[in-house]
């Protein structure tokens, strides 16, 4: 029997110990390629299984300044959003405004913006897990006010 090297050996421990039972989501081997489209980032998400996790979601905008929002994520549903500096719960009627309160969410308005399509899409997504880590968004060129900026920071699994 020959012996199993590379990324085979890698893939085979990550498959092995992702079948444990245990609740956590599995980590990617470092030897997987890096994440650099909105399909490979889509499927690395979804082949890791995580649905419980907190990241800080920072916008950028041409609209009235707002604190970072941490939003907690469990099961795939929001379950919280506070404003990472006061701590205060985000009130009902702008969590209500918020375009995406989950990475799900963000790869679906990534998703839109590419199908509208919007004049400018640019997205950085993390290398090994998949979630967009930045994203601008021109809806219309030469519009003014338009535009839309997301980063995700401190992404971590619950």
């Amino acid at each position: 029997m020959k012996p199993i090297h590379g990324w085979a050996s890698s893939t085979l421990l990550f498959l092995l110990t992702s079948c444990g039972g245990s609740a956590a989501p599995a980590v990617p081997p470092t030897t997987w390629p890096a994440v650099t489209d909105r399909a490979s980032a889509g499927a690395r998400w979804a082949a890791l299984g995580i649905r419980s996790y907190r990241f800080t979601l920072h916008t950028t905008c041409f609209c009235l300044p707002e604190e970072d929002i941490v939003i907690t994520v469990q099961s795939g549903s929001m379950v919280s959003a506070i404003y990472a500096l006061s701590g205060q719960a985000v009130p009902a009627s702008r969590v209500s405004t918020l375009v995406a309160t989950s990475v799900e969410g963000l790869l679906a308005l990534i998703d839109s913006a590419a199908a509208r399509p919007a004049a400018v899409l640019n997205v950085t997504y993390h290398p090994s897990l998949g979630y967009p880590q930045s994203m601008y968004i021109d809806w219309v060129q030469n519009m003014a006010d338009d535009e839309f900026g997301y980063t995700v920071v401190n992404l971590t699994m619950l």
